[in-house]
């Protein structure tokens, strides 16, 4: 089946803006995150997410992009050309995985979720930020802009718990762990938890781009 992500080179690391968005976005990674540990820089673009995770103390740090045009801007990063809903990793792999403005370029989240759940260990941290608003979800590289309801449903359902949303009108963050194994070609447990119970007990903070 065909599901790699569609989306336009996001090489913008000369843009002083979008390089602002990326610091105050990674300056929300817990100082908890071991900087020993391997770190998945999803749809990490021209690589300067990585530049400043390696600023901020990170020593093995990986990036994915599906755009050889991406890779090729800075060689001397580990920079992996490969679909993230398919990606050249071994099991239980990162110990953290971050993104922005990546998951909602997914056709199909959902397999997304379970290969990085595959590629996480267990109790691995994520930090994900998500373009969500209206106008977002019309432009043609964005298919799945959802609202913080859906994406806390995907998670749950793909054996990760959030602990923390960032709360934004074009954007959201959610910050959690991964607390379980989950196998994509296995029948999923039959779910009828009370979601707005549980997306009314995680903590919510606002977040400034």
């Amino acid at each position: 089946m065909y599901l790699q992500a569609h989306h336009p080179p996001s090489i913008r690391s000369d843009e002083p803006e979008y390089c602002k968005e990326v610091r105050r976005a990674i300056d929300k990674i817990p100082d908890s995150w071991n900087r020993e540990g391997r770190i998945l820089s999803l749809g990490c673009g021209d690589g300067y997410e990585m530049s400043v995770l390696e600023e901020k103390g990170f020593k093995r740090i990986i990036g994915v992009t599906n755009d050889n045009r991406e890779k090729i801007v800075n060689p001397d990063l580990d920079i992996v050309l490969c679909d993230m809903h398919d990606m050249l990793f071994a099991d239980n792999y990162f110990n953290f995985v971050y993104s922005k403005e990546t998951l909602e370029h997914s056709i199909a989240p959902y397999p997304l979720l379970c290969e990085l759940n595959r590629v996480m260990k267990r109790d691995g941290e994520f930090l994900h930020f998500i373009s969500s608003s209206m106008e977002k979800q019309r432009e043609i590289y964005h298919f799945s802009a959802f609202p913080d309801w859906l994406w806390i449903d995907l998670f749950h359902k793909t054996g990760f718990e959030v602990k923390t949303i960032y709360e934004h009108s074009i954007q959201l963050g959610f910050y959690g762990i991964k607390t379980k194994n989950i196998d994509f070609f296995e029948k999923p447990e039959h779910y009828s938890y009370d979601l707005n119970g549980l997306i009314n007990n995680i903590k919510r903070v606002k977040l400034e781009l």
